[in-house]
């Protein structure tokens, strides 16, 4: 399913689950090179940067925590940033993305002072939710446990830290 947001300027499209022919139709609409067809339409494993003249292609694994023994199962989202869009895509319906998705309709970002220039910014504020989101999930599962596994809860917060800050770093040299 292809959902798309417009907001000061800048595009972001969601591509929740998409076939073979969304794919194809977004690497078309919006120019992107075809070798990322074939990895965009499987999940990877491993996390992912491409660096294009003109955009910059990521995979990204979010944790997310399946119930109260602490099961973690990994929710990659994809993001292709481009100069004035920001593409993601994900194999399942991801809660996070859905509730900035009405805020993002709704323009509610407004009313938060929240500034998205560009699709960096916007991809920016996006991990930042993200996160918000893991280590929400986090303090959950570590409030349930009672510290039994406080270290690799940490670990784990440390870790996504990481890989975000690196992210936005390697799209803004």
């Amino acid at each position: 399913m292809i959902s798309k947001y417009k907001y000061k300027g800048l595009l972001w499209v969601d591509l929740e689950s998409p076939r073979r022919e969304e794919i194809e139709s977004i690497l078309e609409e919006f120019n992107l090179p075809e070798d990322l067809a074939p990895i965009m339409q499987n999940e990877s494993k491993n996390p992912r940067t491409d660096i294009y003249p003109n955009l910059t292609y990521l995979v990204l694994h979010f944790p997310l925590i399946k119930d109260e023994k602490g099961r973690v199962m990994y929710q990659e989202i994809n993001f292709i940033i481009g100069k004035n869009f920001l593409i993601t895509l994900h194999y399942e319906y991801n809660s996070v993305l859905d509730s900035f998705a009405k805020k993002f309709e709704a323009e509610e970002l407004l009313e938060a002072s929240i500034r998205l220039d560009n699709s960096a910014s916007l991809f920016y504020y996006l991990i930042q939710i993200l996160n918000d989101d893991t280590k929400k999930q986090l303090s959950h599962l570590q409030y349930k446990l009672a510290n039994k596994k406080g270290n690799l809860i940490t670990f784990l917060c440390i870790i996504i830290i990481i890989l975000s800050i690196t992210s936005l770093i390697l799209y803004l040299k």
